[in-house]
């Protein structure tokens, strides 16, 4: 089984219509909220698809989504969400390409329910409580994945997964193209089309979508400075990493702290 590299559960409510906004700011994660009140409408930015949910329905968002929800209260809108990376490979990473869906509860609402309530009471409780919700979770996701559709099936080329692989687990260390070339027995001019062509973005995108991921794992340690979360993540300069976690998130780091856990 793949283990969790990123996990966090987050419970939301509100007592008037709200809107989140993240058209230009892809997710740097996948989230699975269920709505317990009210309603929402989700606009996926990618296709312009409109997605409406009621109570006992899961929005399944994939990480580098983009979209906009719209929460209404009646008398409230409230849900739990999780957010969680999983290593490769695996069918929720993220090179898997699912779209923005809905997957209703139906007849197993109140089990789906009562795992979304145990993790949110005992995930941060004690390693027994993080433990007992794990198990939760994977069975949430046994629940939830038979009823998912991808856009196609992404089958990672087996000549780069030594390079995908090294980036996951290194990526804090100086990561070279033609290092990663040498990893996949391959010649940098050969390395860089074939990576760009299976991973959709080039070596050094993909190395600073990592770090961006991992610096906001980060972010929940408020003793953590943003200096100190960008050289964790391994970025070199605190400017550079500004610079490309806005390009990649649209916002500063300061200011997806607030919201990044909507959504």
């Amino acid at each position: 089984m793949e283990a969790i590299t990123f996990f966090k559960v987050d419970k939301y409510e509100y007592t008037k219509t709200h809107i989140f906004d993240v058209s230009t700011s892809p997710r740097p994660h996948f989230c699975m909220g269920l709505l317990l009140e009210g309603s929402a409408d989700i606009t996926d930015s990618e296709n312009g698809n409109h997605i409406h949910l009621e109570k006992g329905d899961i929005i399944f968002v994939p990480i580098n989504s983009t979209y906009v929800s719209k929460w209404v209260a009646s008398p409230r809108a409230t849900y739990i969400s999780l957010h969680f990376i999983l290593e490769i490979p695996s069918p929720f990473s993220r090179q898997h390409s699912f779209r923005i869906q809905k997957v209703s509860c139906g007849e197993n609402f109140e089990k789906i329910r009562d795992n979304y309530e145990f993790i949110l009471n005992n995930y941060e409780n004690d390693y027994p409580g993080e433990l007992s919700s794990m198990s939760k979770f994977y069975e949430i996701l046994s629940d939830v994945y038979p009823n998912l559709d991808a856009k196609n099936e992404t089958v990672l080329n087996d000549r780069i997964m030594p390079a995908v692989n090294y980036i996951e687990r290194n990526y804090s260390e100086d990561v070279s193209v033609d290092f990663l070339a040498g990893l996949c027995n391959m010649s940098t001019s050969r390395f860089f089309p074939n990576f760009k062509k299976h991973m959709g973005e080039t070596p050094v995108e993909y190395i600073n979508d990592v770090r961006v991921s991992k610096a906001i794992t980060l972010m929940y340690d408020n003793n953590l400075s943003i200096e100190q979360i960008s050289e964790m993540a391994g970025f070199k300069s605190s400017i550079y990493f500004r610079k490309v976690f806005k390009k990649k998130t649209g916002k500063t780091p300061t200011q997806y702290k607030k919201t990044s856990m909507e959504l």
